[in-house]
């Protein structure tokens, strides 16, 4: 079992949108489980316009040199409690109706077993990134949604 390994987990949540929706079944016992809090300060971007996926956010790029410019960062953005909604803890974001990326790094012990991440709730769509990369669902054998 390899220990100490850092994962960063962003997730984008967005509002009234309909695309990628998907039914999914709740996990049971989640409780009953070994269980690491991610609750606390995640640093967010706000994505008024969508464009986080195009941009590579989820991926959490960084410019390979001095020339690169991207237009965000998760290194000196503002945070947000979780859980909780990002309408009511900035005053700029009380009526907000689009896109947030969240950013979170946790350490974790590698092992053979299957791994779950758990959000006890989730408002509309969330498209979750370990390390860069969107998991594959393990029941459905494709990307998630």
């Amino acid at each position: 079992m390899k220990k100490g390994t850092v994962c960063f987990l962003i997730t984008y949540f967005c509002l009234f949108t309909n695309h990628h929706l998907t039914a999914q079944t709740s996990m049971g016992n989640v409780f009953g489980r070994k269980l690491i809090s991610l609750n606390g300060k995640w640093q967010v971007i706000i994505d008024p316009n969508d464009s986080g996926d195009r941009n590579g956010i989820g991926k959490d790029t960084k410019p390979k040199g001095k020339t690169d410019f991207l237009e965000y960062s998760f290194d000196e953005a503002p945070t947000l409690n979780v859980p909780g909604d990002f309408n009511s803890q900035l005053p700029e974001l009380t009526y907000y109706e689009s896109s947030v990326w969240y950013r979170r790094s946790f350490s974790y012990a590698k092992s053979d077993k299957r791994l779950f991440l758990h959000f006890g709730a989730v408002n509309y769509l969330a498209d979750v990134y370990l390390n860069g990369e969107k998991p594959h669902c393990s029941s459905c054998k494709q990307p998630t949604p």
